[in-house]
């Protein structure tokens, strides 16, 4: 029984070794990391949403990140005003949250640098005449 027990267990650490080789020759379970840890507050210039899925986010040296939200965040898409909450870090990172008016809050759950917002976006929006 001992020499079955031992080769059992000898297999068995065959078989989780190579697994283990497996897996961590596979780029699909490893994807490279290419988002930001954080992005300062107080170096935000300027932002855009995307829809109601994510922001763009300028900041004082005109690069564009993307901020991607928790699936969908009501009224994202036609709010003038946002505000992130932060807390004391003064850093919007995946543990914050982007607050929309009289919606509620969507939590942030990547940042990434981007090219910024398509620079024809607006093409095919017929401007109307404003009344009052």
């Amino acid at each position: 029984m001992n020499a079955v027990t031992a080769v059992r267990a000898a297999a068995a650490v065959i078989g989780l070794t190579m697994s283990s080789v497996i897996v961590a020759a596979d780029p699909a379970s490893n994807p490279p990391a290419t988002g930001v840890p954080f992005l300062y507050r107080s170096e935000m210039r300027d932002w855009l949403a995307d829809g109601e899925r994510g922001i763009w986010i300028q900041m004082r040296s005109l690069k564009w990140f993307y901020v991607r939200l928790t699936g969908h965040c009501p009224g994202l898409g036609t709010t003038n005003s946002l505000a992130f909450a932060t807390g004391a870090s003064n850093r919007l990172d995946r543990m914050t949250s982007v607050r929309v008016p009289e919606h509620g809050g969507c939590r942030v759950t990547q940042l990434s640098p981007s090219a910024g917002p398509a620079k024809n976006r607006t093409v095919k929006v017929a401007l109307q005449p404003q009344s009052q």
